[in-house]
């Protein structure tokens, strides 16, 4: 990434204004796989269109898959044979969760599929993907580091439903097996000899499954997640409307949590919602900001003091954690972060850039183990310039806290592109009490 840096100063009259929420990564990477894999063509409405969803949307280009984008619509053209050419190339550029979803898409093939990114994406590891491949039949041979991108996938047919998972470096290789399996023979029965990594988006990945018609159904045992089985057979055609996106909305629900006498609607937005970061939301809400359902989407009202809630446990909302650290640095109290062990192997490593960032900003965080131990404070705002890490979330995180610190410079903006490329022209409308158009829904 490369630019110049983004001022952000502090908004000196609380903003009254309406975000049009751009649509859910989690979810548009989930539909794309399955429109991939669909028995005829399919329209994404909502669709998320940054980064992330491009690089994916290129992925399946490359098997065969017709893709013709519109304003706000994707529509989908599955071919009769997924990746029937001999071989093709992939490049995801920073996504680890296209580069884990093509992977076992590009299993279904019948040739050969080298899947590449970045060189921060090299680093992040892939070798449980090509595990859970291996126990169905399918093989890769690493082209470089192993477990390490690039990584050429042998397509063929999966030799058995059967599925055995322990402790996982990401939920996205769960995810990705669970969204490929409709296309195979015999469909997926995965049994989880351990807790679950990120055990909510393995969730919304069955959500997303049985919204498009697919009959995938889970056990628990002890209230956890046991067994998952996914019956074969191609999904239906399907009109997908995406809802917003709960990771990003959560940015604008942190800025009005630390911005007193603010009052920020999120539209098209519910704390009822099965993305793991509604829940993010509903913390801050139980921290003191105030949220009302209204016919346009959640609003939300910044108090006058956030309460800590002592500790906040992020493992089911791991992607939650950059906004809520900088939510903390204004709670009444010492606030512990937990559950944030994955994010060691995110964009860059969050448990230290959070940490790292806030401090050069002059607020007292600290790292015990993978926690994250916010005490509140009020530093000096003398100009900083902060670092994004090619990490959208640090980037994101850091322009909030902005807001209210004041004197911040954001180095290499456009790494936001990766998620929601009108972020900046979002956080804008904040000072001008303003509603967004820029990324309203056509």
């Amino acid at each position: 990434m490369s630019g110049a840096p983004h001022p952000v100063a502090a908004i000196e009259t609380p903003p009254t204004a309406t975000i049009h929420i751009p649509g859910s990564k989690s979810v548009s990477c989930r539909a794309i796989m399955l429109g991939a894999i669909a028995s005829g063509p399919s329209t994404l409405r909502g669709l998320l269109m940054s980064d992330d969803t491009a690089a994916l949307l290129a992925g399946v280009e490359a098997l065969g898959v017709g893709i013709a984008v519109s304003a706000n619509q994707v529509c989908m053209t599955p071919p009769d044979t997924l990746g029937a050419q001999p071989e093709a190339q992939v490049n995801l550029g920073h996504g680890g969760t296209p580069a884990r979803f093509m992977m076992a898409l590009a299993s279904l093939g019948r040739g050969e599929v080298l899947i590449d990114g970045s060189a921060r994406l090299r680093e992040r590891p892939m070798g449980d993907g090509l595990d859970l491949l291996a126990q169905v039949g399918i093989a890769g041979t690493w082209q470089g580091e192993d477990g390490n991108l690039p990584v050429t996938i042998h397509g063929g047919p999966w030799n058995t439903p059967r599925l055995e998972v322990g402790e996982a470096a990401s939920s996205q290789f769960v995810s990705a097996m669970l969204l490929a399996a409709p296309a195979t023979e015999q469909g997926i029965c995965v049994t989880f000899q351990e807790p679950v990594v990120s055990e909510s988006y393995v969730r919304l990945t069955v959500h997303e499954l049985q919204s498009w018609g697919l009959d995938a159904r889970l056990q628990e045992q002890d209230g956890q997640l046991h067994v998952i089985e996914v019956p074969p057979g191609r999904p239906a055609p399907q009109m997908r409307e995406v809802p917003p996106d709960a990771s990003s909305a959560l940015f604008w629900a942190a800025a009005a949590a630390i911005l007193p006498g603010s009052s920020i609607t999120l539209t098209g937005v519910t704390l009822e919602d099965d993305q793991p970061d509604s829940a993010a939301i509903g913390v801050l809400a139980s921290m003191g900001m105030t949220t009302e359902q209204t016919e346009h989407g959640l609003r939300c009202l910044g108090p006058d003091q956030l309460s800590s809630p002592g500790t906040i446990d992020c493992a089911l909302m791991p992607d939650a954690a950059p906004a809520l650290a900088v939510a903390c640095c204004w709670a009444s109290s010492q606030t512990r972060l937990t559950g944030l062990s994955t994010l060691r192997a995110k964009e860059s490593d969050r448990v230290s850039t959070i940490a790292g960032e806030l401090n050069r900003a002059g607020f007292d965080v600290t790292i015990d183990g993978d926690d994250l131990i916010v005490v509140p404070s009020d530093p000096e705002a003398t100009p900083v310039t902060l670092q994004t890490w090619d990490d959208h979330r640090i980037a994101m995180a850091m322009a909030v806290m902005g807001l209210r610190r004041g004197q911040v410079e954001i180095a290499d903006p456009e790494v936001t592109s990766k998620s929601y490329p009108g972020f900046w022209v979002d956080l804008g409308r904040l000072y001008g009490s303003t509603e967004s158009g820029d990324t309203a829904p056509q």
